[in-house]
C-alpha cells in the first residue's frame, strides 16, 4: 500500500527579517556607514522604512498570499541597498536580477 504514496519535497525554510543573513549584514552595515553607529537613529529609521514597505505590499497584495515575511524581507534589503548608495530605485520585481547582477560584479 505505501508504494502509491509519494513523499512530498521538503519545505524550505523560508526567509523572514528576522533570519535573512543578507539583510542582517546590510542592517549592520547601514548602521556603521550611513547612521555613524547611531543605532537608535536607524532603529527609527528602519521601522519607519519597514511599515512603508508592509503598506505597499498590503496594497499591491491581490488576496493570493497572506504572508508576505520573504517579500518584505526582500523589499528591505532593497532600502538597505538604497541607504548604502549601491541601488537605484526599481521595481521589487527587478530585485533579483539587480542582486544577481552585483553578485556577480557586472
Amino acid at each position: 500500500m505505501t508504494e502509491n504514496v509519494l513523499e512530498l519535497p521538503r519545505v524550505q525554510k523560508r526567509i523572514t527579517v528576522e533570519t535573512d543573513t543578507n539583510l542582517i549584514h546590510l542592517m549592520n552595515r547601514a548602521v556603521t556607514e550611513e547612521f555613524d553607529n547611531d543605532h537608535v537613529a536607524f532603529e527609527k529609521a528602519f521601522a519607519e522604512a519597514m511599515a512603508q514597505q508592509i503598506r505597499e505590499l498590503s496594497e499591491a497584495n491581490t488576496g493570493f498570499s497572506t504572508d508576505l515575511a520573504e517579500e518584505l524581507a526582500d523589499a528591505m534589503i532593497g532600502v538597505l541597498l538604497q541607504w548604502l548608495g549601491e541601488h537605484s530605485c526599481c521595481p521589487r520585481e527587478d530585485l533579483p536580477l539587480f542582486l544577481a547582477t552585483i553578485s556577480r560584479g557586472t
